[in-house]
């Protein structure tokens, strides 16, 4: 089974997405927080991490370096639906962006 990092801040939204992505077959781990998620990835392995922009506590460009130092893909989310990507996480290469 793949196993997600999901980064969301928004509690509901964090319970949603993780329902959704589990029916499909999915193993979510969801945090709000970039110093839980430096101790979650030293202790597991991911597949995949999605991550929004801007984090409570950090930006989706810390994230984007420690999965690329680990070779696990991005997948970048924003609330805003206007804002442009910030050029350093250009440079890391996500997988995909979206706005939700």
């Amino acid at each position: 089974m793949k196993h997600i990092l999901l980064f969301e801040d928004e509690h509901d939204l964090g319970i949603m997405l993780r329902r959704t992505l589990e029916k499909r077959g999915y193993y979510v781990t969801v945090t709000a927080r970039l110093n839980d998620a430096r101790q979650m990835l030293e202790r597991a392995k991911f597949d995949l991490i999605i991550v929004n922009i801007l984090l409570p506590d950090g930006t989706a460009f810390e994230v984007m370096e420690m999965a690329k130092q680990r070779g696990i893909r991005t997948f970048l989310m924003t609330g805003s639906s206007t804002m442009q990507r910030p050029r350093p996480l250009t440079k890391l290469s996500a997988a995909s962006d979206v706005s939700k």
